[in-house]
């Protein structure tokens, strides 16, 4: 007998005809042939703090949503868009700190320090602007 108001462990098959209602349930087996158990040990929930170990692709038309902080600790690949940029195309024409490139077009440059050498392949203008205080 199953009463409505007593913890009790069910060790049979149980067919109920109508809807069940249940405040907690433990299960030790399969549901249909699913090991739920698993799925909710493995599944990336909304609003717990988790670590991501392996590899996953977002297939929605958002993509991945950040609203607060992600972090990477290892490669992270994006095949379109960060904030609406194109990161292959944004690697294409920033000029970075660090590492020899190559810059074309008409720059105008204030308060330079050059710690090493320098080398101009055309035309350069120095003026001195000075402002009057």
């Amino acid at each position: 007998m199953v009463t409505k108001s007593d913890r009790q462990t069910i060790t049979g098959k149980v067919h109920f005809q109508k809807g069940l209602e249940v405040k907690e349930l433990v299960l030790k087996d399969l549901v249909n042939g699913v090991n739920i158990n698993f799925i909710f040990k493995d599944a990336v929930r909304r609003s717990v703090p988790q670590v991501i170990q392996s590899s996953k692709k977002f297939a929605n038309a958002l993509g991945l949503v950040v609203r607060q902080t992600l972090m990477v600790e290892k490669d992270l690949k994006v095949l379109e868009k960060v904030n609406d940029v194109d990161i292959s195309e944004l690697s294409k024409i920033t000029v970075l700190k660090y590492g020899e490139q190559e810059i074309y077009g008409r720059k105008t440059l204030s308060n330079i320090i050059i710690r090493q050498n320098m080398y101009v392949g055309g035309k350069l203008s120095l003026s001195s602007r000075q402002n009057s205080s």
